[in-house]
């Protein structure tokens, strides 16, 4: 997540570098391709950051250790059957 952030941080710099070359720049040129890589960035960095809740969330699922993942499945099997449902064999079994 560190490096995604900073990647973000990196973008957002980008877009805000863009910008200044888009406002201030003495060339047409380099104006509107300012312009333009503004745009970009911003589209860029919206999409990243949207990205970022669901990453995170992944993230945090999957780093458990294996151990941790057979005591919930383990306390899914215990709760199914003090409901009477049916459940699959634990590995600790």
């Amino acid at each position: 997540m560190t490096y995604e952030l900073g990647e973000l941080r990196q973008r957002y710099v980008r877009a805000m570098r863009e910008d200044v070359i888009a406002q201030f720049d003495t060339d047409r040129e380099r104006q509107a391709s300012a312009q333009y890589a503004v745009v970009r960035w911003n589209d860029i960095f919206a999409r990243d950051l949207a990205r970022i809740p669901s990453r995170l969330e992944a993230f945090h699922r999957n780093a458990q250790p294996s151990d941790v993942w057979e005591l919930l499945a383990d306390l899914h099997n215990v709760d199914a059957v003090a409901r009477g449902e049916a459940c699959g064999p634990s590995r600790s079994s």
